[in-house]
């Protein structure tokens, strides 16, 4: 929250006065950054700033949006309706294609042809009205709600027996787990994390990690994901986690594979 009151006071009074910014863009969940879903009160309070200085609000839903955090859009979490909206990703299940939405005024200016490089694209909008009728129709974004749980619960409970697990958190069908060297001082286990991404694809589980120091496992999932099939995911990845915490992986290939 202190963010945001920076932004007002520092950022807008020092560095970029509020009459010289056109938006603010934000992730409602920063995914790369290390799965940080920020409290409920935050993209609020950000909203109400841009509404008071009448600067347009932008979300990023490239990778948080189409039912992955249990709504439709992840903003939709908070009760907000954006100035703009960015799309891309799971909007055509694989297929080239991304989207801009905004409302109306902003989109009336002069118009403009190939300003978007997979924008467009006839099969990839076929895709993307499939993918949404599928996610609709289907309320996938209730299974991710429901099963992203089920997930949350389960590395709750990996926690309490792992002391490398430092933290879980996320929304729906993305779970960020964060991977520490030592819980009071949480210095990030780096190495640990690329062991336990590279012991799991050894048993047949492909996973990711992200974050600024690179030690945070996120776990995103097909919307279309039972529980028994969450199930076997999580066995490889304890599994998985119990052979890096007794030193069954070897920290030399992990150095050779990443090139560290």
């Amino acid at each position: 929250m202190y963010c945001v009151d920076f932004i007002e006071e520092v950022i807008f009074q020092s560095i970029c006065p509020p009459d010289e910014t056109a938006a603010m863009i934000v992730e409602p969940i920063q995914c790369d950054g290390g799965d940080i879903v920020p409290p409920k009160e935050y993209l609020p309070k950000l909203h109400n700033l841009c509404r008071k200085y009448d600067i347009s609000f932008i979300v990023d839903e490239v990778k948080v949006g189409f039912g992955r955090t249990g709504k439709m859009f992840a903003v939709e979490r908070v009760n907000i309706e954006p100035d703009v909206m960015v799309l891309a990703k799971p909007i055509a299940s694989g297929m080239p294609l991304s989207a801009c939405i905004a409302r109306a005024e902003i989109f009336e200016i002069l118009g403009g042809s190939h300003l978007l490089t997979t924008g467009g694209y006839p099969a990839s909008c076929a895709a993307g009205l499939a993918t949404i009728t599928v996610i609709e129709e289907e309320k996938l974004y209730q299974n991710s709600e429901r099963i992203g749980a089920y997930m949350f619960k389960r590395f709750k409970e990996m926690m309490d027996n792992h002391p490398l697990i430092g933290d879980v958190r996320g929304a729906g069908m993305l779970v960020g787990i964060e991977l520490v060297r030592d819980r009071i001082g949480k210095k990030p286990a780096k190495m640990e994390t690329a062991m336990l991404c590279y012991r799991a694809w050894e048993l047949g589980l492909l996973t990711e990690y992200v974050g600024v120091y690179s030690n945070v496992m996120e776990i995103t999932p097909p919307l279309i994901l039972n529980e028994s099939e969450a199930d076997r995911g999580l066995d490889l990845f304890e599994k998985a986690l119990n052979d890096v915490e007794k030193g069954k992986v070897s920290k030399e290939k992990i150095e050779q594979y990443a090139g560290w």
